[in-house]
């Protein structure tokens, strides 16, 4: 059976989730509701205190405003988009994406290595598969995206693993 911990992670796994695959249909609307929708039940499961929940609106922010950098020198048109931002429905999935960060996806945190790992290697994955599924398109090659994406996620993770300690944060 599982703890009541353990199903709090699963739920904010999965929820995750489902939120990510309405974002990259590319629809800004339905990925702003979900997106709330995602905060109020992760606030219903782990009671994030206000100083957590600014500390991942600025990853957020920092983070969506990295790729529209990245969008800009990497030509990268997304769906829904305006000319100089990415679009809502990306900065909607790195809200969704850090409500993840203290708990499903806490095992990042066991080691930098992880951290620096994940966001060079897996990440850029979720990307590749986001934008096809969002018909969007890349006008240079892949490779320069992966990388660019790779490095500025491998970047964020470290430094919310040094800056914002995950052990501190209860899965209650």
């Amino acid at each position: 059976m599982l703890s009541s911990v353990n199903t709090k992670l699963l739920i904010n796994a999965f929820a995750f989730q489902i939120v990510w695959f309405i974002c990259v249909q590319g629809q800004n609307l339905f990925a702003a509701l979900a997106t709330v929708g995602l905060v109020i039940l992760n606030q219903q499961l782990f009671k994030t205190n206000a100083k957590v929940w600014l500390v991942l609106l600025l990853f957020s922010l920092v983070g969506y405003l990295g790729d529209t950098a990245i969008t800009l020198l990497i030509d990268l048109k997304y769906s829904n988009s305006f000319e100089t931002f990415a679009p809502i429905w990306l900065l909607s999935l790195w809200i969704a994406f850090s409500t993840t960060l203290n708990h499903s996806m806490n095992w990042l945190f066991n080691s930098p290595l992880i951290a620096l790992a994940a966001g060079l290697l897996l990440v850029p994955l979720s990307y590749v598969a986001g934008i096809t599924l969002s018909d969007s398109a890349i006008n240079d090659p892949y490779w320069m995206f992966i990388v660019a994406e790779g490095a500025w996620w491998a970047v964020l993770l470290v430094c919310y693993q040094l800056f914002i300690r995950p052990s501190e944060i209860t899965h209650a």
